[in-house]
């Protein structure tokens, strides 16, 4: 498909959306409603890239947002195009350290791409990382837990991951927590779909470093002790890691919650019961005085969200959507109707966010308001796209043991994850069926018109 035909999309869906330029009307407890309304993207002439202002980990977060589209549509569309992207950014090293990338590329940018590939290993995403070698995209995911386990910095702080990989980066001395928080979440999944317990043991130093520096937690009501919820920016190497920038983001927040979330099912200790906090503060700190929909608090309000930060909503949406996924985590810990409705509600006030206007499709940011603010971009659409998936019947994860696809490794996890096995994940289960009856067509139709302009850069 070309992006011509992706505006053709657009043109067609126009009528079925929204008459002329009125927001966009979604049923978000149908299920069919939902999967139209998902496609959109906007790419550069190089395979897997975003044109300026899109850095790289947007890209990942993209390619990821990608295989979950097909994941929870199985819309094999864009299979195609994504695995050429998936490919292409992989660099000689199978580790998503490419050349066009090296002299700027973190630790976050970097952990974004092996997320995409732990997503494409866990659904089984059908199209080999690379043609005719035996590469899997569980080798690579692990191939980037294995280079970022090695660059754990005990020597300042007493652990932790910087925010740069290279000492010349702007940056580098800052830990923050978008890089522990996204190697904590690659951690727990890894140990979730092999059973290896090193992976689990990585997880779990990683999120007790970040309490006990103090990067997340939160304080009970006496005051006297303190758990996993609050989830501030990140520290720096100059103060011993003493002083906290204390700006809240809903991607760095998402990320431990997802962390948390498949950590609690695969071993159900009391540091992931601490995790409880991660869904408190999502239903809170992160949503509008109004509606109980998600926000960017720290800039949306002045409408000074800059270009990365239009984009964060997409990883605590995702986070939602994995948290109420496994049942264990989140009947015990979070009330899974109450996450059901903070996803549902905030799916409704994104879509309201959208609109086609001669024939395009744009989304705003703003999914408090129920006018289009006008602010869109690439972010803006992968926010919108993983709020309503996340609205969706969540489709099963899968693990090394009940991967079918001939794509995944059935292996335990190898490199520095060499530990033992551990023992069998808990039984997840999917967030219930919603009611689908009064399907509407223009519900699928803006999550292929999204998805569509994601994959071709319209």
């Amino acid at each position: 498909m070309s992006p011509s035909k992706c505006m053709g999309i657009a043109q067609l869906a126009s009528p079925l959306l929204f008459g002329s330029t009125l927001a966009i009307q979604v049923d978000v407890s149908s299920t069919a409603d939902l999967t139209d309304t998902s496609k959109r993207n906007k790419s550069s002439t190089i395979p897997g890239l975003f044109d300026q202002p899109y850095y790289f980990w947007e890209s990942g977060l993209a390619e990821d947002s990608l295989v979950y589209y097909w994941a929870q549509t199985d819309d094999a569309t864009y299979n195609e195009l994504i695995a050429e992207a998936l490919r292409f950014q992989l660099g000689d090293n199978m580790d998503y350290m490419p050349l066009n990338q090296t002299k700027s590329e973190g630790n976050d940018d970097q952990s974004y791409w092996a997320l995409a590939a732990m997503t494409a290993a866990e659904y089984g995403f059908p199209l080999a990382p690379v043609d005719g070698q035996s590469t899997s995209w569980l080798n690579i995911a692990e191939n980037v837990f294995n280079e970022q386990a090695a660059r754990w910095d005990n020597g300042t702080c007493g652990g932790g991951l910087r925010w740069q990989i290279f000492s010349f980066d702007n940056g580098y001395n800052y830990k923050n927590t978008f890089s522990k928080g996204n190697f904590f979440q690659l951690a727990s999944r890894l140990a979730h779909f092999t059973g290896n317990q090193t992976y689990s043991n990585w997880a779990s130093q990683t999120l007790q470093w970040s309490i006990k520096v103090g990067l997340a937690f939160s304080q009970d009501e006496n005051n006297s002790t303190f758990r996993a919820g609050t989830v501030f920016d990140g520290t720096d190497v100059s103060t011993g890691c003493t002083e906290i920038n204390r700006i809240q983001w809903t991607a760095a927040l998402g990320t431990y919650l997802a962390g948390a979330a498949f950590g609690f099912n695969t071993s159900s200790t009391r540091l992931y019961v601490s995790g409880t906090g991660f869904v408190a503060t999502a239903n809170t700190t992160f949503t509008d005085n109004d509606n109980g929909i998600i926000s960017e608090v720290a800039c949306a309000p002045q409408k000074t969200c800059n270009t990365d930060q239009l984009a964060f909503k997409a990883d605590l949406a995702r986070a939602l959507a994995q948290t109420a996924y496994f049942s264990p985590f989140s009947s015990s810990l979070a009330d899974p109707a109450a996450l059901l409705s903070l996803i549902q509600r905030s799916a409704k006030g994104a879509t309201l966010q959208c609109q086609v206007n001669k024939g395009a499709l744009q989304c705003g940011s703003n999914w408090a308001s129920s006018y289009y603010d006008g602010i869109e971009g690439l972010g803006q659409d992968l926010s919108v796209l993983n709020i309503l998936l996340a609205a969706l019947p969540q489709k099963d994860i899968g693990t090394s043991a009940t991967a079918s696809n001939a794509t995944n490794s059935t292996s335990a996890g190898n490199g520095t994850a060499t530990g033992s096995s551990g023992g069998p994940s808990g039984t997840a289960t999917p967030v219930p069926a919603n009611d689908a009856n009064g399907v509407q067509a223009s519900g699928f139709a803006l999550l292929a018109v999204l998805t569509c302009l994601i994959a071709f850069g319209v």
